[in-house]
């Protein structure tokens, strides 16, 4: 059997602590990639949202920079869940020096570039926040797999979420700036 989920925080109860590792781990993406989009995603970045206190990352570069973006982090960080890498996402992970970082470089304008989309539907629709940690709650002693699964259903696959309800495109959602840049 898998081990089961950890317990989850308020992202509140950690803001600051999380706020900080993203702008460090930021700086560090920016000397490696220099001019790329680097957007706290993931439940650290939203307030009032339940989380394992890993900070997520999404790092957006343009088609013909992908590979060298991929090449670049990989000196860099660690490989992460190569099952999910497509021509448009590749993810990355490290150890921070308190919290765990997840990195997910994108291909800016591809099906993959939706985490910071989906992080601001949770901003605009609080009620969404509220299903997402009541699953979070109900999977606290299920095994990882369970969670996923749970997670996976929630949101739709990857690339074509069904909590968007539109095509992938960043012309579809309002650029709105996030608060944690």
């Amino acid at each position: 059997m898998m081990n089961a989920m950890p317990d989850f925080v308020n992202s509140d109860d950690i803001w600051e602590e999380t706020q900080g590792v993203f702008q460090r781990s930021r700086q560090d993406i920016l000397r490696v990639l220099p001019g790329a989009d680097v957007q706290h995603t993931g439940s650290t970045a939203l307030r009032g949202a339940l989380t394992k206190g890993d900070v997520d990352i999404q790092v957006r570069i343009n088609k013909d920079s992908f590979e060298n973006g991929k090449s670049a982090l990989g000196k860099h960080y660690q490989t992460h869940r190569p099952e999910l890498w497509t021509p448009s996402l590749a993810l990355f992970h490290y150890d921070g020096e308190h919290l765990p970082v997840g990195i997910a470089l994108v291909v800016a304008g591809s099906g993959q570039d939706e985490f910071d989309k989906l992080r601001d539907l949770f901003t605009q629709d609080p009620t969404l926040l509220t299903r997402y940690n009541q699953l979070k709650k109900s999977h606290l002693e299920s095994p990882d797999a369970a969670y996923r699964a749970a997670k996976a259903a929630f949101f739709g696959p990857l690339g074509k979420s069904h909590l968007l309800n539109v095509p992938i495109s960043r012309e579809n959602m309002t650029d709105a700036k996030h608060q944690s840049q």
